[in-house]
């Protein structure tokens, strides 16, 4: 009798406590985790992945070109001859990967508050978690976090754009990170954008 009120105290404890959850999702796009339906109650964000936009990058009309004289029936002719090397422009953005999607969830309890304190940077990535729970567990919270907000990117390094062998043109690509080598490599392309030239 008295083991039993002990077990119903410990279920009432546990049930009271205020919590903080970060769930794995299952999607459509390859996230693994929990099935969740449309009217869940949650913040939903997901892991960023780091791609790089190549864009064509035209010549100035003023550099790289040249004059050449044609003379035919003693009548020259001139015209202008571009010597101009097509050039490519990388600028590198974080975008969202749907295949990591995951979802805040948090509840008050009978013996604790939770006051939940984070920001989604456009919307999607989670950058910063100051949440806190008066229970004492919000360093053992903080520190499950630290692999799922976003970490500094360094190693960015490869040769010219058009030796890398995925290279299709202009366009969006995926960066994949080589553990051999521990520098970034261009991954396969995600987007393609249509080259104007003049």
């Amino acid at each position: 009798m008295v083991k039993n009120a002990y077990v119903v105290i410990l279920v009432l404890i546990f049930l009271g406590c205020g919590s903080i959850k970060v769930i794995p999702v299952k999607n459509d796009f390859g996230s693994s985790g929990k099935v969740l339906n449309e009217k869940e109650a949650g913040v939903r964000f997901y892991r960023p992945s780091l791609h790089v936009w190549i864009s064509y990058e035209t010549p100035s009309d003023k550099i790289n070109f040249e004059e050449q004289s044609e003379s035919a029936d003693k009548v020259t002719k001139k015209k202008v001859i571009s010597t101009a090397i097509k050039s490519y422009k990388a600028t590198f953005v974080m975008l969202p990967d749907f295949a990591q999607e995951y979802i805040i969830k948090w509840r008050p309890g009978i013996f604790g508050s939770v006051t939940p304190k984070f920001t989604l940077y456009e919307g999607w990535n989670l950058s910063g978690f100051e949440s806190t729970i008066n229970t004492g567990m919000t360093a053992a919270f903080t520190a499950s976090l630290q692999g799922i907000a976003t970490a500094p990117i360094s190693g960015l390094g490869f040769g010219p754009i058009e030796k890398e062998p995925t290279f299709k043109g202009a366009g969006i690509y995926r960066m994949e990170f080589d553990k051999e080598t521990k520098n970034w490599k261009l991954g396969p392309l995600v987007f393609k954008l249509e080259e104007q030239t003049k």
